[in-house]
């Protein structure tokens, strides 16, 4: 995964996929604003 994708997309990515499906929808949210 890490190898295929850039170094900083690569470490956005896997923090991400790792959060709760709540914890996304705040993010977007505060995103958005």
């Amino acid at each position: 995964e890490a190898a295929d994708a850039p170094v900083d997309l690569g470490g956005d990515a896997s923090g991400i996929e790792d959060m709760p499906p709540a914890l996304m929808g705040k993010l977007a949210e505060l995103a958005l604003i």
